[in-house]
C-alpha cells in the first residue's frame, strides 16, 4: 500500500479513545471512514498531517507523537469477537471459537488448545478482554493467524480489500467495539 496524498492541518484530534496525557494512543477503527488505519490522538494541539492511502482511506499522523501502532488485529479484535459470538452473549464458548478459526483452516484440536491459553479466567468462556489479549499474545509470537482471520472478513478471495465486506464487518461489531474501547479510555 502506498501513500498517495499528504495534506497538513492543525488542531486537536479526537477519537473513540482520546488520550488524557501527552502520550499517543491509537484509536481502533469502528467505522468505514477510519477503517484503514488507527488515528493517533494527543491532548495537545500539534500540527498534523492527513495521509491518504492508495486504497482511498485516510490516516491522521501527528509528527513526533506516534510512538507505536496497534495492529489492526487488536484494534478490530472486538469486531472479530462479535463475528464468533453466535449467541450474542459477549462470551465465546470453545465451540464458537473453534468454529471461527475453522474459517482459516485451524483444526478443532489446535483451536481447543488455543482457547485454553486465551481463557485466563478459567471459566470455560472468553470475554472480549481475554480475546483481544489473546490476539496480542499471538501477534507477539509472530504468528499471523489472526491477520489471516481478519482478512477473511475484509478481503476478497484474491486478496484485495473488499470495501463492502470490510464496512459490513466493522458495522456489525461497531457497538461492541465502541463499548470495549470506551472502557479503556
Amino acid at each position: 500500500m502506498s501513500i498517495s496524498n499528504i495534506s497538513n492541518s492543525a488542531g486537536p484530534y479526537s477519537s473513540p479513545t482520546s488520550a488524557t496525557s501527552n502520550n499517543t494512543s491509537v484509536a481502533p477503527a469502528t467505522n468505514s471512514t477510519s477503517a484503514a488505519a488507527p488515528i493517533p490522538t494527543t491532548a495537545t494541539s500539534s500540527p498534523a498531517s492527513i495521509v491518504t492511502l492508495s486504497n482511498g482511506h485516510s490516516m491522521t499522523v501527528i509528527p513526533g507523537e506516534l510512538k507505536s501502532v496497534m495492529p489492526l488485529t487488536e484494534a478490530w479484535g472486538p469486531q472479530m469477537f462479535f463475528q464468533a459470538d453466535s449467541s450474542k452473549n459477549e462470551k465465546l464458548t470453545s465451540s464458537e471459537f473453534a468454529d471461527q478459526l475453522k474459517r482459516i483452516g485451524v483444526s478443532a484440536e489446535t483451536a481447543s488448545k488455543l482457547f485454553k491459553t486465551f481463557d485466563t479466567s478459567n471459566d470455560a468462556g472468553l470475554s472480549v478482554d481475554e480475546y483481544v489479549a489473546g490476539i496480542r499474545s499471538i501477534n507477539a509470537s509472530g504468528n499471523t493467524m489472526f491477520s489471516d482471520l481478519m482478512n477473511s472478513y475484509s478481503r476478497s478471495p484474491d486478496g484485495q480489500i473488499d470495501n463492502a465486506a470490510q464496512d459490513n464487518f466493522l458495522k456489525q461489531g461497531e457497538a461492541l467495539a465502541t463499548k470495549y474501547w470506551s472502557s479503556r479510555s
